[in-house]
């Protein structure tokens, strides 16, 4: 087995979640679904340089998320023919 797990989520269209080693194939096949790096954003703000410049660097969409007390950063994603914003927490 593998001792080490890449630090990939992808979110199928029918709604499936999948992580590490199965998520990989699906950086190409689906970017805008796949999340990856998000360890950088977590604590973050949307206005933060930092943030900024990994967003640009990355398909998926980050967007503001206001899913607790505080503006923090999310990614929004399409499952299930809905539009989502998850968080990197």
């Amino acid at each position: 087995g593998h001792k080490i797990f890449p630090s990939v989520v992808s979110y199928q269209d029918n709604g499936e979640i999948l992580t590490a080693y199965d998520a990989l194939p699906y950086l190409n096949k689906q970017p805008l679904n796949t999340i990856y790096n998000a360890k950088r954003f977590i604590g973050r703000s949307l206005n933060d340089e930092d943030v900024k410049a990994y967003a640009s660097e990355h398909p998926f969409h980050v967007v503001e998320s206001k899913l607790s007390n505080y503006s923090q950063v999310g990614f929004q994603i399409t499952a299930k023919g809905h539009k989502t914003i998850i968080t990197p927490e």
